[in-house]
């Protein structure tokens, strides 16, 4: 089974993802356990370094993708990153 974290400040793309995610496991025969949150400053509070991935949008209120996703390499340098975004900008900034 893989863990998975999802942290966006919109639930409605957290569901939509899960909803991707679990077709996908169907498809190909894997499961997923799912861990929702809503800000970095969330995340990172109850973060284990047991994840496998994290899909983190990059523009929240509270603390931002980008700097949360520094926060967890210094305490997990081996978890999968993907960035969400919809800004232009910020594309290049999570290949830093």
């Amino acid at each position: 089974m893989y863990k998975i974290a999802i942290c966006d400040d919109e639930d409605t793309l957290i569901e939509e993802l899960k909803e991707n995610l679990e077709r996908y496991g169907s498809e190909t025969d894997r499961e997923f356990c799912f861990f929702a949150y809503h800000d970095g400053s969330e995340l990172l509070e109850s973060y284990q370094p047991d994840y496998d991935l994290i899909f983190m949008d990059i523009k929240m209120e509270k603390l931002n993708g980008l700097k949360t996703a520094d926060e967890i390499r210094r305490m997990d340098s081996s978890v999968g990153l993907i960035f969400l975004t919809s800004l232009k900008q910020y594309v290049w900034k999570g290949y830093e």
